[in-house]
């Protein structure tokens, strides 16, 4: 179970993530149509579901370096898989 965030930063944080999922599909198809990128999670889990849960868990700045580590291993926007 996660912790519940009484830290602003962390709260602010979230709060961001949440809008960038909200504009994620939108997003996601201007990235597909425009720079032509192709992409496919590779995780079961969505980075963004797994940042929030790292800053839950660490606090904001370890999450959010959790997090960016996952993204750039990720790398689920390369045109070459």
């Amino acid at each position: 179970m996660s912790k519940k965030l009484t830290h602003s930063r962390g709260l602010v944080v979230v709060w961001l993530i949440h809008g960038y999922q909200l504009l994620h599909p939108i997003l996601h198809q201007l990235l597909i149509t425009i720079l032509g990128f192709s992409s496919t999670c590779r995780q079961p889990e969505s980075c963004s579901n797994y940042t929030i849960r790292q800053i839950r868990n660490h606090g904001t700045m370890i999450g959010l370096k959790k997090g960016f580590s996952r993204i750039l291993k990720c790398r689920s926007y390369a045109t070459n898989h």
